[in-house]
């Protein structure tokens, strides 16, 4: 469910940032970042559009070279002023294009916290209209002093100032002329339509304080008053030349936005300041947008049980949330001190070992370029409590291809579920030693039974041979003639007694080493190819059972598996000799010993006969000690080769099975772990 919450969260995630890049990327004014030397790291396709470049040309490329040459002192000087400052600035430069230049207004605020130090965000508006609008007038202005000087008529005067007046009004810009007192001179058809719009509808203009048209119009408040009138100190006393402000404007039914690009010309009381409005509603919209969004992704980060840790591309961590804090048992403060490859996270393996700090998950997928999934790694905490946590680290990359700019690490406590792991393995462990204690009781009966017998043998043979020697003996010592015939007969029998004693002897000697083969530890195990076991099985085989059957070998790309060598040899020799013995009415037995892949993760390895099959209601007793299916007499063994076989396959973690049909032969299948791949 966590997994699943995630994802979604990642969906969700993933779709704001998609929306967050479209209003970034068409927004209706250029955006671009500066790093520190005045170097463009960032571009959006307004801007790009604005300097007819594509934007891989614009990345890296010195802010300078896109300066027209009258304007690159300025511009030096300016953005000089702008780094050593945190105040928001803006100016008005000319630009060029492929094929040309244009006037844009540069509205430019100094950041702190880029991946190289302080970073200059600029917004760039294309001001051609603007520019146009001020050539007009200056024109106008030009020759409104050529009519006084040569004309020196009223008339003249009338024709220039009504060529500026419908050279502004055809623009589409909001454009108002201004005295250096802030007294409306002159506005366009623009202005006075939105004007007359919002409240200010019937005012004469001319004459008027700009301001409080703009009351009258809905427009800018207190706060914007006074910026426009600082503003236009600093042109009245020559220390600027243009300055912006952005304000509200309540339309019927909505509420708009509007920036105020306010220019000095002239620096006499003949001056004029021009102010031109551009609405901003959507690009205010998008920032809103924006905004929201930003918060909806920190308030999912923050509601999410899984731990999140955004790092830089250095390592540094930049941000976490409260999961984060929970689970690692540190603050933010504390972890922003630290990186992933500081020795204080003393982090550990599996195994136990210490987790390198190179070898952390976001490391290595920075290092890598490429996801990290699914690590377990154990932290201590401050307190000294081990917490485990399965990890995840995705990389963050502006653009497809792009060197990524961060690493999202997501984590998880699982350090319940390794509890529940261990104590499902000390619960195996129980189950096992209660299987084994079950099987001792089995073996302890069995081995009293298959003692017993022969035990009574070696006591019978001793006793008979006892007595045979103790007439022998009384003979000796006596007087009478010794009958030497009848004593080699008492020798004889004395001679059988004692061979009988011997072979129970030798009988009971084969039970107690079959015994501690069936109970030896496990001795250690490596990684074996199954099809070399089967080849050593083979070459070891008795000549008996090389006379009495064909083994034929098929090997089908079996696993390796880790086990000890030896044993499995003996499991497979126990196999092909019991297979071998079970040829019926003297005929040679053919065995095929099949070897391969089984279930998943699983090697296979199967050994089949034509023999004498076992009778279904002897198959649930096969692997049980002292079990045999053979008759009594020379040969019988002692019962236990399968259970050997089987104790040696459950202790490697696998299975021992059989399939039979009387007169139709057998299939004992041995199915073991494959051994794990060797780590890159």
């Amino acid at each position: 469910m966590q997994n699943e919450e995630l994802f979604r969260n990642q969906l969700e995630l993933e779709g704001a940032h998609d929306r967050l890049m479209d209003l970034y990327e068409f927004a209706p004014v250029g955006y671009v970042t500066l790093d520190g030397n005045g170097v463009v790291t960032g571009v959006n396709l307004t801007a790009a559009g604005l300097l007819r470049r594509e934007r891989k040309r614009l990345m890296g490329l010195r802010f300078s070279a896109l300066i027209a040459s009258s304007d690159a002192d300025r511009w030096q000087l300016f953005f000089k002023a702008l780094v050593r400052t945190d105040e928001r600035r803006a100016c008005r430069l000319a630009l060029t294009t492929g094929d040309g230049t244009f006037d844009a207004l540069l509205a430019c605020e100094r950041r702190e916290g880029g991946p190289t130090g302080a970073q200059v965000r600029v917004v760039l508006t294309d001001v051609t209209g603007l520019a146009q609008a001020e050539k007009a007038l200056r024109e106008s202005e030009r020759l409104l002093g050529m009519s006084r000087d040569l004309l020196a008529t009223e008339e003249a005067v009338s024709r220039a100032l009504r060529f500026a007046q419908a050279t502004i009004d055809a623009l589409p810009e909001h454009i108002c002329v201004l005295d250096r007192e802030g007294i409306i001179l002159t506005v366009n058809t623009a202005w006075r339509d939105f004007a007359d719009a919002n409240g200010a509808a019937g005012i004469d203009f001319v004459g008027t304080s700009y301001l409080d048209v703009c009351r009258k119009a809905t427009g800018p408040g207190a706060e914007q008053a006074d910026s426009f009138l600082a503003g236009l100190v600093e042109i009245q006393a020559n220390r600027s030349r243009s300055f912006a402000f952005e304000y509200p404007c309540h339309s019927p039914g909505e509420e708009r936005w509007f920036e105020a690009r306010v220019t000095g010309f002239g620096g006499d009381d003949r001056g004029r300041v021009v102010v031109s409005h551009s609405d901003i509603t959507a690009r205010r919209r998008a920032e809103e947008r924006s905004r929201e969004a930003g918060e909806r992704m920190r308030s999912i980060v923050t509601a999410m049980a899984e731990g999140v840790v955004l790092q830089d591309a250095s390592g540094k961590i930049v941000l976490c949330n409260a999961a984060a804090e929970r689970i690692l048992g540190l603050t933010f403060e504390q972890m922003a001190a630290r990186t992933s490859v500081d020795p204080r996270w003393r982090s550990i393996r599996e195994d136990g070992s210490p987790f390198p700090g190179e070898e952390h998950p976001a490391m290595r997928a920075l290092r890598a370029g490429e996801p990290v999934s699914n690590v377990v790694m154990g932290i201590h905490k401050p307190d000294g409590t081990l917490t485990w946590i399965l990890v995840n680290a995705e990389l963050l990359r502006r653009e497809t291809g792009a060197a990524p700019y961060a690493v999202v690490t997501t984590f998880i406590d699982v350090t319940g579920r390794k509890k529940a792991e261990a104590a499902l393995a000390l619960a195996h462990q129980q189950v096992v030693l209660t299987s084994r204690l079950a099987a001792l009781g089995t073996l302890v009966a069995g081995l009293a039974h298959e003692v017993n017998n022969p035990l009574v043998g070696v006591l019978a043979g001793q006793g008979v041979a006892k007595e045979v020697v103790t007439e022998i003996r009384e003979q000796l010592q006596g007087s009478a003639p010794l009958d030497r015939a009848g004593m080699v007969r008492d020798i004889d029998d004395a001679a059988d007694a004692m061979d009988d004693a011997d072979a129970g002897a030798q009988r009971v000697a084969r039970i107690v080493r079959d015994l501690a083969v069936f109970a030896h530890p496990d001795p250690k195990r490596t990684r074996v190819r199954l099809a070399d076991a089967v080849e050593e099985a083979v070459r070891w085989l008795k000549a008996s059972a090389y006379l009495a059957a064909t083994v034929t070998v098929e090997n089908a790309g079996a696993p390796d598996i880790s086990a000890a060598a030896g044993q499995i040899v003996q499991v497979i020799t126990d196999l092909l000799v019991n297979a071998a013995k079970a040829a019926t009415d003297g005929n040679r037995a053919r065995i095929l010993i099949r070897a391969g892949p089984g279930a998943p993760g699983m090697a296979r390895l199967e050994v089949i006969d034509e023999g004498a099959g076992i009778a279904a209601d002897h198959l649930d007793r096969v692997f049980d000690p002292f079990f045999t299916t053979r008759p009594t007499g020379e040969g019988r063994g002692t019962g236990l080769g399968l259970a050997i076989c089987h104790a040696i396959v459950t202790a490697h973690g696998g299975t021992l099975t059989v399939e039979s049909e009387l007169g139709k032969g057998s299939t004992f299948r041995v199915e073991l772990p494959a051994a794990q791949r060797s780590p890159r």
